[in-house]
């Protein structure tokens, strides 16, 4: 059977949200690894069955890209976000 929308009674399109509901026993939930492992009382399951990957993108506008204020955050969020995503590949 193919799986789409309507088969799950609870949908969000927040992680925080998501992670909330699993947390408060909703049922199972697909998240990033890097949120459910701040959490010891959640068990991964269907983890060798079910993965998904998702493209990271931090995007800036090319008119503020050489804006000294803009840079720094930038380069802030993207060594942020490299901890991140790294952190959910262990």
């Amino acid at each position: 059977m193919p799986i789409s929308r309507e088969l799950f009674s609870y949908r969000t399109d927040s992680d925080v949200a998501q992670v909330m509901a699993v947390e408060a026993g909703l049922g199972i939930g697909g998240m990033q690894k890097a949120m459910a492992i701040r959490n010891p009382a959640l068990v991964p399951v269907l983890a060798d069955q079910v993965a998904f990957e998702l493209d990271c993108w931090l995007a800036v506008h090319e008119d503020q890209k050489d804006s000294a204020p803009i840079r720094a955050m930038f380069d802030g969020l993207a060594e942020g976000l490299s901890r991140w995503v790294s952190e959910g590949a262990r």
